[in-house]
């Protein structure tokens, strides 16, 4: 679900979406259709109602993207979607992360490990429309309007971090306790089908030269930009930077101290989702009165 500034919904499904006045109210249903308009699964809305992705499913497209990876501006009036602005990419990897394999005993699905340390695709919005996005590997922010012009720029002097034995050893932890993590769902998953989830070992796992130096960014309501960094060991258990559009840098949340949260809201509002030892989601929420990061 999409929550615009103006309070207005937007519900997206398999192959339709449902709009919704600030009350909650049923406005109007769009179709989308994988051959023509192409399917989105968004989490930003432009002024204009544009859905903002980096993610598009559209069938039988040859369109040529180039280098690059594409966020895509998803319109509301049935026409196909536009090419909004193109990320930067790591060069290299080109390798299929996913294949699969059908047969009379059910399908195998075979994960490669993939690479470690890919810059993120991290994006979120400004109140006057613009895109706050991540764009290298460095302490880069670029701003983008709802035509997809640069803006601004926020920068800090950060540099990554090279990728040693110790952080590769470290992210090889997590990956298996991330892998034995998600085979347990998918080892509980009700299929109507027989399914079998195989995926690389650690060991090989591809890695990037350095780390990024920003694992995510959100955008509060006061148009701050919390970025959060990674931690020494490449995890997201960083610092937080909190700085404004224009460049101006508020100060440093430690990595023990208030967290970035699921969502933002008005009035201070800060929703964070948890879940308990049995996978059971809560909200808590919560109210900023003062931000007092350090310096």
């Amino acid at each position: 679900m999409i929550v615009a500034r103006d309070g207005s919904y937007t519900v997206t499904g398999l192959a339709q979406i449902n709009l919704l006045n600030p009350g909650g109210e049923f406005v109007r249903r769009v179709a989308m259709d994988p051959m023509t308009t192409g399917v989105v699964r968004a989490d930003l809305a432009l002024p204009d109602g544009r859905l903002v992705t980096p993610m598009l499913l559209r069938i039988g497209d040859e369109e040529e993207v180039g280098e690059g990876r594409p966020i895509y501006a998803f319109p509301l009036d049935g026409t196909a979607a536009q090419i909004l602005y193109t990320a930067w990419e790591l060069p290299g990897e080109d390798e299929d992360l996913v294949e699969s394999e059908s047969s009379s005993a059910g399908m195998v699905m075979r994960m490669s490990a993939g690479r470690a340390f890919e810059p993120p695709l991290a994006l979120d919005m400004l109140t006057d429309g613009r895109l706050a996005l991540v764009d290298s590997i460095g302490y880069r922010i670029n701003l983008i309007a709802p035509d997809g012009r640069v803006t601004g720029t926020v920068e800090r002097p950060i540099a990554p971090i090279p990728v040693d034995d110790r952080i590769m050893e470290a992210e090889r932890e997590r990956y298996r306790e991330t892998t034995a993590s998600l085979l347990e769902v998918d080892g509980r998953a009700n299929l109507s089908f027989p399914v079998q989830f195989e995926r690389e070992g650690a060991e090989e796992l591809a890695f990037a030269d350095e780390v990024p130096v920003i694992a995510g960014i959100k955008v509060d309501w006061e148009d701050r930009i919390w970025v959060e960094r990674r931690g020494p060991t490449g995890d997201s258990d960083g610092p937080t930077d909190i700085v404004t559009p224009d460049g101006d840098y508020i100060g440093t949340l430690p990595p023990e101290g208030i967290q970035t949260p699921d969502a933002f809201g008005p009035d201070g509002l800060m929703a964070y989702i948890e879940a308990d030892e049995l996978d059971v989601q809560t909200v808590r929420v919560i109210r900023l009165v003062a931000l007092e990061p350090e310096g």
